[in-house]
């Protein structure tokens, strides 16, 4: 099994069954810069342990089970990103390569353009895919801390209520709902009332339903 470089910042896997194909594509991508690594199969990259960061996966379409290999990833709830390489004229694996999430379908030999285009896509893809679960990990801590009555004001806040209307909904005095924004905004690293209202628009609507009317996890 290859060695892994642990450090690297963006990674491209290329799974090919050719040594040829397979050698040339590392050897390429390297040269423009690219942490490259190579495997022969779908079941020795599965084997592989591969560097947490940003990754491009440059798969040959005709090996066994390339096309499923999205479905493996998404029953698994994976995101990855894909680019397929195959030999010229095959449009109907093209067509459902992308239909089912590939980033692109590239025909051999692969253009020199081409390919740098369509992985610099995939990395930027992932990149933003990691973001945007780096940020829904980092905001289901911070809710996670939240007391019940907490959320009650969180959720009455977001939908633009007023103190004087949340404390008399929940039972409470003005000064101690200020208290609760507050902490929330402490919390939730919030700077303002909209951020509160944005970090409530992404978390799962039934998460807030059953927060706001006083359920417990």
């Amino acid at each position: 099994m290859e060695a892994l470089a642990s450090e690297a910042e963006t990674l491209v896997v290329i799974v090919d069954g050719e040594p040829t194909t397979r050698d040339a594509l590392k050897c390429r991508l390297t040269a423009a810069g690219h942490s490259a690594v190579a495997f022969s199969s779908l079941p020795r990259l599965l084997e592989a342990v591969l560097p947490d960061c940003a990754t491009c996966y440059l798969i040959d379409a005709w090996l066994p089970g390339a096309l499923e290999f999205q479905a493996y990833l998404r029953e698994r709830g994976l995101r990855r990103s894909i680019v397929y390489v195959s030999r010229g004229g095959d449009f109907v694996t093209g067509i459902r390569a992308m239909k089912n999430g590939a980033v692109d379908f590239l025909l051999k030999p692969v253009g020199e353009k081409a390919l740098r285009e369509a992985v610099n896509l995939a990395l930027d893809r992932d990149r933003m895919r990691r973001d945007v679960d780096r940020s829904a990990r980092q905001t289901m801590e911070r809710v996670a801390k939240l007391t019940p009555r907490e959320w009650q004001v969180m959720g009455a806040v977001a939908f633009g209520k007023l103190n004087k209307q949340i404390a008399y909904d929940l039972g409470i005095s003005e000064i101690t709902v200020k208290i609760h924004r507050g902490n929330l905004k402490r919390k939730l690293r919030a700077r303002s009332v909209g951020e509160l209202v944005r970090l409530w628009e992404m978390l799962p609507p039934n998460l807030r339903k059953f927060k706001t009317e006083g359920g417990q996890t």
